[in-house]
């Protein structure tokens, strides 16, 4: 019996090493599947860290490039605000000169009023002198009727009187 045993312990010791031998070949197996499995997934992180790169690199560009639109923005205000300041100093300046050509112009109306009034004044003087001139001839001339209803002598003193008259009424014309 004791080659039966040896033999049965024997046939137990091939069947305990086929056994781990195939439960190490079922584990190499499960081993390469995980392995596969982990290289898939390697695989598929690497591709996920390219993209995420990528996605890294387009928007670093897109901040450089926003950055850049910033920049150029905000040159473009400060330009705009230079330009806006220049315009209000112009308008201020051109205010300015409206005002003081408004004010000339209305210094020059009331000028040429003052000259009106004034010719408008001498026109009166001498419509008046006129008028002064023409009573006094008239009433010479219905002196002078009268008188010659009189003698002579005093048709005399009347035409003296009357050249005086009229060197009185040259004299004022000429001079107005």
């Amino acid at each position: 019996m004791a080659s039966g045993e040896s033999q049965k312990h024997l046939l137990s010791l091939i069947r305990n090493i086929a056994s781990e031998k195939s439960q190490e070949e079922l584990r190499v197996s499960d081993l390469k599947k995980r392995l596969l499995e982990l290289q898939n997934d390697l695989n598929v992180a690497n591709a996920d860290l390219d993209g995420a790169k990528r996605s890294r690199e387009m928007a670093e560009q897109e901040l450089r490039g926003s950055q850049v639109q910033v920049s150029m923005i905000g040159a473009s205000i400060q330009a705009q605000e230079a330009r806006i300041s220049l315009l209000q100093q112009e308008i201020l300046k051109l205010r300015s000169d409206l005002d003081a050509l408004n004010m000339h112009e209305l210094e020059a109306e009331y000028e040429k009023e003052r000259h009106d009034h004034d010719k408008v004044c001498e026109e009166l003087a001498h419509v008046e002198r006129r008028w002064f001139l023409v009573t006094a001839i008239m009433e010479e001339t219905k002196q002078l009727q009268e008188l010659a209803e009189y003698p002579s002598w005093f048709y005399d003193y009347v035409n003296m009187h009357s050249k005086r008259m009229q060197y009185v009424l040259y004299t004022t014309c000429s001079s107005a």
